[in-house]
């Protein structure tokens, strides 16, 4: 062709390759399907760009990968029909539908959870800081509890350090005083 020209395919293929088995196809409304080795491998609508089977394409591979990945404003990564998602909401990711597994650990200067409560399922939590561990409670009681019972407590009140043996207290610090109940 020497200048740009309308061409009607008809729901015929446009073959790409010496052998036909390249091509691109419009068969069904509003639908094309781009065929590669005699095999429909992608889809695309006026909607989405996809793979024609589940699982049957990859974004890019391990020696060609693609710069970068632009999402909008409450984009969903999705695995597997929704089992587990990334959402994307006013600067906040959310994982939903799973747990976070990081192999190797992290290294984190700073955390914030907006919550009341970290539950682990199984195994020990370690705080092991080069610094100081800091227990900062606002409502004045630090709590150490077995399964939900509570078997000790640290009190602040009016400037004095109670500690208590499960509910009784067994020692009172005013100053450099101790009395032991």
């Amino acid at each position: 062709l020497t200048k740009a020209t309308l061409i009607d395919l008809n729901s015929n293929e446009l073959i790409l390759d010496l052998d036909a088995d390249t091509s691109i196809t419009a068969d069904t409304d509003d639908t094309i399907h781009f065929k590669i080795a005699g095999s429909d491998e992608i889809t695309m609508t006026a909607t989405a760009f996809a793979p024609s089977t589940s699982d049957g394409q990859a974004l890019g591979t391990s020696s060609l990968m693609f710069a970068d990945l632009f999402l909008a404003s409450g984009s969903v990564v999705n695995f597997n029909n929704g089992d587990v998602t990334l959402t994307h909401s006013s600067n906040t990711l959310t994982l939903g539908g799973g747990a976070l597994d990081v192999d190797g650990g992290i290294t984190i200067d700073n955390i914030t959870i907006d919550g009341t409560e970290i539950d682990l399922s199984s195994g020990d939590l370690t705080i092991d800081v080069a610094g100081d561990i800091v227990l900062d409670a606002d409502g004045g009681d630090v709590f150490v509890k077995d399964a939900g019972t509570t078997y000790g407590s640290l009190t602040n009140t009016s400037g004095n350090l109670i500690i208590k043996s499960g509910t009784t207290t067994a020692a009172t610090f005013s100053g450099a005083n101790v009395t032991f109940a």
